[in-house]
């Protein structure tokens, strides 16, 4: 394996790792959803004077809704925060290409030479962007994982709790089936799409002077900020370290 598909391998591994760990967020969105509409039905057959299995309800519902707000604090976390680079796209580079190609010609370079200067150049630079927007994402990958199990964790002590919650609910529906109830839960995920184009964008010719070539700046790679909204903010960064 050449050095340079390993820094690539593990930019779209990142990459990857970031779509599953957003899919497998809804899994106990909905679950937590489920959860506290059974719990809240249970809570609405709650009268008073409270007897003893009704103040036992409100002790075991109270510790569940801790519960809840717990793995909602951790799926908050899982969800939202992180900053996801990407790099440039690859007209960006390719314009990157031609002023580098311009800038060793405006140096006294030949042709060939100017253009192998400036094709080495830009892999090298393909290559260390792979590398450390690679190590970016794979932090935050791995801090989003790990919320996640958090949550995870917590929902299921919830649903232990909710089921403690809804026994003496469920004993009273048998022993007294008059009333039946119906719940439909319909838990709806958006899958954020994220498109930055560049259609308006010309590709720049050099814009050098013969006697005082200047270098040309390397391509922003892009910063896509995930929020509570699940709308991503694109925004560039410099790559210039």
């Amino acid at each position: 394996m050449k050095l340079s598909d390993f820094y690539k391998d593990h930019y779209f591994l990142e990459l990857t790792r970031r779509e599953d760990a957003n899919n497998a967020l809804t899994i106990p969105f909905g679950v937590l959803s489920i959860l506290v509409g059974a719990v809240l039905i249970v809570a609405k057959e709650i009268d008073f004077p409270l007897d003893g299995i009704e103040v036992y309800q409100i002790i075991v519902m109270a510790i569940t809704f801790v519960f809840f707000l717990i793995t909602s604090y951790f799926l908050y976390k899982s969800w939202t925060g992180y900053e996801y680079l990407y790099i440039a796209s690859p007209k960006t580079i390719k314009e990157y290409t031609v002023n580098l190609f311009g800038y060793y010609l405006a140096l006294g370079d030949e042709q060939e030479i100017a253009k192998e200067k400036a094709d080495n150049e830009t892999l090298e630079f393909i290559d260390s962007e792979y590398a450390e927007t690679a190590d970016v994402n794979f932090s935050n990958n791995n801090k989003k994982v790990e919320y996640l199990r958090r949550a995870n964790t917590f929902l299921s002590v919830s649903a232990i709790f909710a089921v403690l919650t809804s026994v003496p609910f469920i004993f009273a529906l048998i022993k007294d089936p008059s009333e039946t109830y119906k719940i439909e839960i319909v838990n709806q995920s958006k899958e954020s799409k994220i498109m930055a184009t560049n259609n308006n964008q010309q590709i720049p010719t050099p814009s050098v002077q013969p006697n005082q070539p200047v270098k040309p700046e390397q391509p922003k790679r892009v910063v896509v900020t995930e929020d509570i909204n699940l709308r991503p903010e694109v925004k560039m960064q410099s790559t210039v370290k």
